[in-house]
């Protein structure tokens, strides 16, 4: 016969309602279970078998619970090389996603404007790439693009259309080799048998 699973919340209260002196017939009137129920709780209890589980920690303030990444790093995330020569925009943009720890949004501005760093994660992401797009505002020419506090950031418009040719080149990549293993894996399906 399989063995019987109940909610947490019913073994702590059958637990409770027996500590206080109540009876099986009342905790299952109480609990609206069979009293098969309770008996059996009782039961594997005092052969000390079901332990009320203990739920997860949920996330503090002083202690945040760690994130489940659905792609993994592959390389720990590293500053900007000292001396680098890139576009104070793209600086600023890189550190605010370090001290973020947003890998993703690292990996855009690796592929895009072409800096010298490893990847930090096997998948590009689209959406941080159009996170990223967000944050700045396009100027025509270098003149305008000196950020400030008081501004927003801004990027000329040349060094996007690049950094852009460079993310679509990247990203078709990407696709055609998510194709390429969804096509492996299609071929090695049995084949469907017919209805003869």
């Amino acid at each position: 016969m399989p063995k019987k699973l109940w909610t947490a919340a019913v073994i702590a209260e059958v637990q409770r309602l027996t500590s206080a002196g109540r009876s099986i017939r009342a905790i299952a009137k109480r609990l609206q279970v069979p009293r098969s129920t309770v008996s059996a709780i009782l039961k594997l209890e005092a052969l000390g078998l079901p332990d009320v589980p203990t739920p997860p920690a949920a996330p503090t303030a002083s202690g945040a619970v760690p994130r489940l990444l659905l792609h993994p790093l592959i390389n720990p995330l590293v500053p900007l090389p000292e001396g680098i020569d890139v576009h104070p925009t793209i600086h600023h943009l890189y550190r605010d996603a370090l001290a973020a720890a947003r890998a993703s949004e690292l990996d855009v501005l690796t592929i895009a404007f072409n800096l010298p760093l490893p990847r930090f994660r096997g998948y590009l992401n689209p959406l941080a790439a159009e996170r990223l797009r967000g944050k700045f505002t396009l100027a025509q020419d270098d003149e305008d693009d000196v950020p400030s506090l008081a501004t927003s950031l801004t990027l000329p418009y040349g060094l996007w259309a690049t950094a852009y040719r460079r993310l679509e080149v990247a990203f078709r990549q990407q696709e055609e080799e998510m194709q390429a293993a969804i096509n492996r894996l299609v071929t090695v399906l049995p084949r469907d048998v017919s209805e003869d």
